[in-house]
């Protein structure tokens, strides 16, 4: 017997139905293979995510990762509840301001980002987590280039191992990720970062894999 998640039901005549809508008469109106998104299943899940984390921190904003989906209309969506975006391409950036997030609530993430990404992020005061010092060096000039102050995050990492596939285990110290904290690499690109008049440090990032199920390594 197929078990169906509590948002997807079968109706009297067997069919599928999604949110409130007939699968079968979907497939019948747009063809298949069609993909069909459930919004109040979205709204009740960024909710729910919300009321958890907001129960301990007062000033939280979630950020919704477009490598999820990035999909306009959901991002649309998601942006109605209140959330920031988490992005890391030009073009999840462009779909995130195109969805009406402020670049103040987008923060761009990964460990190679074009000089045109980091202008398109700069000239929309969207906060940079930056990976490496070759980065942090050239956000400074693109930003004093612009003539504008860009914020950014140090990526660091902690050397914490969790229990994933080691592929997507990215926070140990042998990772290629972030600036390492116990060799004081992190110390001394912040010390760096202190002394340029282009650049704000705002944060901390920290991403010690994907798939992990177990909350101790945090």
């Amino acid at each position: 017997m197929l078990m169906l998640k509590e948002h997807f039901r079968a109706n009297d005549m067997g069919h599928l139905v999604v949110g409130k809508l007939d699968a079968v008469d979907l497939a019948k109106t747009f063809g298949t293979p069609l993909y069909v998104m459930d919004e109040q299943r979205i709204r009740e899940k960024y909710r729910n995510f919300h009321r958890a984390f907001s129960s301990l921190w007062r000033n939280l904003l979630v950020c919704y990762a477009l490598k999820a989906n990035s999909n306009l209309a959901i991002v649309k969506i998601l942006q109605n509840e209140g959330s920031g975006a988490d992005v890391s391409s030009e073009n999840e950036l462009r779909i995130a301001l195109g969805a009406g997030i402020s670049g103040k609530r987008i923060v761009f993430n990964g460990n190679y980002k074009t000089r045109r990404e980091l202008e398109l992020a700069i000239a929309n005061d969207v906060l940079i987590n930056v990976d490496n010092f070759q980065e942090l060096e050239a956000v400074d000039r693109i930003a004093s280039h612009m003539d504008k102050r860009a914020r950014v995050g140090f990526r660091v990492n902690p050397d914490v191992r969790a229990p994933t596939h080691p592929y997507i285990a990215t926070g140990l110290r042998e990772s290629k990720f972030g600036f390492d904290v116990a060799s004081g690499q992190a110390l001394k690109a912040y010390e760096r970062a202190a002394k340029m008049k282009d650049v704000e440090v705002v944060g901390i990032h920290a991403h010690i894999g994907s798939q992990i199920l177990d909350a101790a390594p945090y």
